[in-house]
């Protein structure tokens, strides 16, 4: 019976020591450098544009493939896309409609509404899940055959 009562009162020694860190941090478990890693990634999407966006040209008679680079801390892209007569516009009148909204990886498709004979032009935006945006990229033009 004693061997009993010594082995609880070190458990609960040992349990209440264990819990006394969170008793007094009103409960919540904290890990050393939590708050560091916590603020590094809040800091870590880049607001930079997406560089290096290109299209294809006269490659496939049905589809443009849009690529451009990824942007550091993005977890997802938009795409815009505007349609034109010419290829030399001024891109301040372009109206760009957006294609997609959930683009995880850094290449789209575009395979709807093409026409031979006209330009389209892509411009990119970079986005995180916690509502931060990045700029929008460069102009690529692209046209089918």
């Amino acid at each position: 019976m004693k061997k009993f009562y010594y082995l609880s009162l070190i458990l609960l020694l040992f349990f209440t020591s264990c819990n006394a860190s969170i008793l007094m941090n009103n409960g919540e478990i904290e890990k050393p450098g939590k708050i560091e890693i916590y603020e590094k990634k809040e800091n870590y999407f880049s607001y930079n544009g997406a560089s290096h966006i290109s299209a294809t040209k006269s490659y496939y008679k049905d589809k443009i493939i849009v690529r451009w680079s990824s942007v550091e801390g993005a977890d997802f892209y938009t795409l815009e896309k505007a349609v034109s007569e010419s290829e030399d516009i001024d891109q301040n009148f372009l109206v760009c409609r957006r294609i997609s909204e959930t683009i995880e990886y850094t290449c789209y498709i575009d395979t709807e509404d093409l026409e031979s004979g006209k330009f389209y032009f892509y411009m990119v935006t970079a986005h995180t899940f916690s509502g931060k945006n990045g700029e929008f990229s460069k102009l690529a033009l692209g046209t089918i055959l």
